[in-house]
């Protein structure tokens, strides 16, 4: 840190600046607390280096890292749930009751109308899909799902018809919520979601939404590797404006 993120008042106190969202206010000893956020962030960038991909986990095929960047732990789903939480069921039986109702209220307005049962009859195929081909087909895609944590992205690839990848910077990520044996992420909103409602059917294994580990094994250790991942990562940033702002302040 440098002297320049420090502001010292009259009353032995000072502000802290830490190149970034952060500040101290009303500080004693701020050369002892400097030195201890200090180590503290060098200490945490060492643990994440030195953590280990586990043995036995495969990479998934055909990924290609940035350069410079490390993976930090591979897995795959080793369970696959059928539902995830209440509102996912409701996802699947909202439009099987419309349909049902819309289904009476015509076969007692047009009965005997060609016509409006063939209607009807696509309207129940679509209901029947929207309640269970969605959770078949994503729970095909979870069971082909490969996960990779690097120290800039979170990736999650799938085989289906065809290869597909969900990926996110660690930055734009709230930290994981765990769901029995899954981590579940979302990004931080930064920006209106996706109205995409067709591709987010198969959450939380779409394509248009934060990349989530599903059925995977000891989660609460794989959510804290993401999050010293994202507080390295973080630090890193920070660490990087510091520097060039002093650079630039310097040249000034």
């Amino acid at each position: 840190m440098s002297e320049d993120a420090v502001t010292t008042h009259a009353d032995g106190t000072a502000d802290i600046n830490l190149a970034g969202p952060v500040f101290l206010y009303g500080i004693r000893e701020s050369d002892q607390v400097l030195q201890v956020i200090t180590d503290a962030r060098q200490q945490m960038l060492d643990d994440v280096a030195g953590l280990a991909q586990p043995a036995g986990a495969a990479e998934s095929p055909g990924l290609v890292l940035d350069a410079g960047e490390a993976v930090r732990w591979t897995g795959r789903p080793r369970e696959v749930p059928w539902w995830f939480g209440s509102a996912d069921i409701v996802t699947s039986l909202r439009p099987t009751f419309g349909v049902v109702a819309f289904g009476l209220l015509a076969g007692v307005a047009f009965a005997g109308v060609v016509v409006a049962q063939y209607a009807f009859g696509s309207l129940a195929l679509a209901a029947l899909y929207l309640a269970a081909g969605r959770v078949l087909a994503r729970r095909r895609r979870i069971r082909h799902s490969r996960y990779v944590l690097t120290d800039r992205r979170l990736i999650v690839t799938w085989r289906g018809r065809g290869k597909s990848v969900a990926q996110a910077s660690l930055v734009t990520l709230r930290p994981p919520t765990i769901w029995g044996q899954s981590l579940l992420i979302e990004t931080v909103p930064t920006r209106p979601p996706s109205v995409h409602y067709w591709r987010r059917l198969t959450w939380p294994a779409a394509t248009n939404t934060a990349p989530s580990l599903i059925g995977i094994d000891d989660p609460a250790s794989v959510r804290d590797l993401i999050c010293a991942a994202q507080l390295a990562q973080r630090a890193s940033m920070v660490a990087s404006y510091s520097g060039s702002a002093h650079g630039a302040a310097d040249a000034g």
